[in-house]
């Protein structure tokens, strides 16, 4: 790790390594299909942006359907999902 890298308070040691490990994971990853998009033909290009949309689209009407339904979600209920995705 960097000497240069200051720990904010209430983070420990082992927690900043954690992310920072994530952080390079991902930098990995996003190269690695950066290549990939390099080497593709336009209609898999195509086809990866439309599953994509449908994607979005699908989020959405999700949303758009547990508003018209009435759920709502407690500030709590975001506050123990997100610890709990901390876990992982």
């Amino acid at each position: 790790m960097a000497k240069d890298v200051e720990v904010p308070k209430g983070i420990s040691q082992e927690d900043l390594e954690k992310a920072l490990n994530l952080l390079n994971r991902n930098r990995a990853a996003q190269e690695r299909a950066k290549e990939k998009r390099k080497t593709m033909t336009p209609e898999e290009r195509a086809s990866l942006q439309e599953r994509g949309r449908k994607q979005a689209l699908k989020n959405r009407l999700y949303i758009q359907k547990a508003k018209e339904a009435g759920i709502t979600v407690t500030d709590a209920e975001v506050d123990a999902a997100f610890k709990a995705s901390r876990g992982k």
